[in-house]
C-alpha cells in the first residue's frame, strides 16, 4: 500500500530499484562488488563449523597431530582464503552473467 502511494505503483518502484539503488549499491560497494571483510564474516558460520569438528577430534584424544594441525590450517586457509574467493569469483560471474547453467 505505502508503495503505491509513494511511488504510484510497483512498476515506478521497480525501476527505482533496478536504476537508482542499484547505482547507490555499486557505488557503496566499489569495484570489488563484495569487500573482503564481509566475505569473511560470511565464512564465519564455516569456520566455527570446523571448530566444533576440531574440538570433538581433541576431546576424543586423537594421537595423530599431524591430522589436527592440517584440519586446522585447511580451516583457517578455507575461511580465509578460499571461501572469500569463491565468494568473489561467483559475484563476478554473477555480475557478468557469465554463469554456465
Amino acid at each position: 500500500f505505502c508503495i503505491v502511494q509513494w511511488f504510484g505503483g510497483l512498476e515506478p518502484f521497480e525501476v527505482f530499484v533496478q536504476k537508482q539503488v542499484l547505482e547507490h549499491f555499486k557505488a557503496a560497494l566499489g569495484c570489488q562488488g563484495f569487500q573482503y571483510r564481509w566475505a569473511v564474516l560470511a565464512m564465519t558460520p564455516l569456520m566455527w563449523w570446523q571448530t566444533e569438528t576440531i574440538s570433538a577430534y581433541v576431546r576424543a584424544g586423537v594421537k595423530d597431530n599431524t591430522f589436527l594441525i592440517e584440519l586446522i590450517l585447511s580451516t583457517i586457509s578455507a575461511w580465509l582464503c578460499n571461501g572469500p574467493l569463491a565468494l568473489a569469483v561467483a559475484g563476478r560471474l554473477t555480475s557478468e552473467g557469465l554463469w554456465l547453467w
